[in-house]
C-alpha cells in the first residue's frame, strides 16, 4: 500500500500516514480530504480530487432532481404526476440551469481518465446535456432511471414509477418519500475515511 507504484493509492497512505490525520474526527471525507489530504498532494492527485469534486457535483444534482420528481409524485396521490407539477418544485428551475454546466465541468476534470470512466460518465452526461428546461428534465430523469433499471443484472429492474396513458408517473409505494434528506458534497464513499480507519487500527495494534 505504500508502494510508490501504486500512484495516487500509495500517495494518500503516505499523506494520511501522520498520526494528527489518523486521529482527526472530521464529520465527512470532503473535510477529510480538504484539511490534510489536498494541501500536500501532488498535481496528480490533486487532479484526480477535482474529477471527483466536479463528477460529485453533476451526479448529485441529478441525484437531487431526482429526489424532487419522487416527492413530487408522493405527495400527489389522487393523479399522476406530470412534468407541470415538476416544474413547480422549488429548486428545479436551478438544477436545469446547473446540470448542464456541471456536465461540462465534470466532463473537462475527467479527460486524463481510464475509457471505461469516460464510458461510464459518456453514458450519463449524454442523457442529461441537451436539458433546456424542467419539462426536458423531467423526460431525462425518467429515461435514464429506466435504462438504470433495465441495466440491472441478472434480468433487469422494475422501475419505481408507473407510468400513466397522459406521460405523467406514479411513484410506486415503496418508493414513496415523505421530505428530502439532506446530504454532503459527496454521495458516494471514495475510501479516505477508511483508509484513515484502517492507519488508526494498525496504529492501535502496534501500541
Amino acid at each position: 500500500m505504500l508502494d510508490a507504484n501504486g500512484e495516487a493509492r500509495a500517495e494518500v497512505f503516505r499523506l494520511m500516514w501522520d498520526p494528527g490525520v489518523s486521529a482527526s474526527t472530521g464529520p465527512s471525507e470532503s473535510h477529510l480530504v480538504k484539511t490534510y489530504i489536498w494541501p500536500k498532494a501532488s498535481a496528480g492527485l490533486r487532479s484526480k480530487i477535482e474529477a471527483i469534486d466536479n463528477f460529485e457535483a453533476f451526479a448529485t444534482r441529478i441525484e437531487s432532481a431526482f429526489e424532487q420528481l419522487l416527492l413530487c409524485s408522493s405527495e400527489i396521490r389522487d393523479r399522476a404526476t406530470i412534468a407541470a407539477d415538476f416544474e413547480r418544485r422549488r429548486g428545479v428551475s436551478r438544477l436545469v440551469r446547473e446540470i448542464p454546466n456541471a456536465a461540462d465541468r465534470a466532463g473537462d476534470a475527467l479527460a486524463r481518465s481510464s475509457l471505461r470512466v469516460h464510458h461510464d460518465f459518456a453514458e450519463l452526461e449524454k442523457a442529461f446535456r441537451r436539458i433546456a428546461a424542467p419539462d426536458d428534465l423531467f423526460t431525462a430523469l425518467l429515461e435514464r432511471h429506466a435504462q438504470v433499471q433495465k441495466a440491472k443484472k441478472p434480468d433487469g429492474k422494475r422501475e419505481w414509477v408507473e407510468h400513466a396513458a397522459n406521460g405523467g408517473i406514479f411513484v410506486r409505494p415503496a418508493y414513496r418519500i415523505e421530505e428530502i434528506k439532506l446530504h454532503g458534497p459527496r454521495r458516494r464513499p471514495y475510501r479516505f475515511s477508511t483508509v484513515r480507519s484502517f492507519i488508526r487500527d494498525l496504529s492501535n495494534a502496534k501500541a
